[in-house]
């Protein structure tokens, strides 16, 4: 389990149809450069694209963990999570496009 994100990437990377940057989000889904474990804080240098999935996955997930909670409270959370990472980016456009 630990390895996963690794194994998937690579044998999704195989498929020659498969854009690079697919693999890319594969293998740094959780926040790793290398697929392996998961990270608390995502590694600095992780892809624009994995970081807006990283962030839309917390959104999504908040959202129907929680339901009814006001979007105001769910950008909080995400903004104290990921305020200097690499998902701050991504966390900040998901607040504007609400806006």
């Amino acid at each position: 389990m630990n390895k996963h994100a690794q194994k998937s990437a690579e044998i999704v990377g195989t498929y020659p149809l498969i854009p690079s940057d697919v693999v890319k989000i594969i293998l740094q889904h959780h926040g790793t450069l290398n697929g392996i474990g998961f990270a608390a804080t995502p590694a600095a240098a992780i892809s624009p694209l994995t970081a807006i999935l990283i962030v839309a996955q917390e959104f999504s997930s908040i959202i129907l963990q929680t339901k009814g909670i006001p979007t105001s409270t769910i950008f909080e959370q995400l903004k104290a999570k990921y305020s200097g990472t690499s998902c701050e980016t991504a966390t900040n456009e998901l607040i504007a496009s609400f806006q």
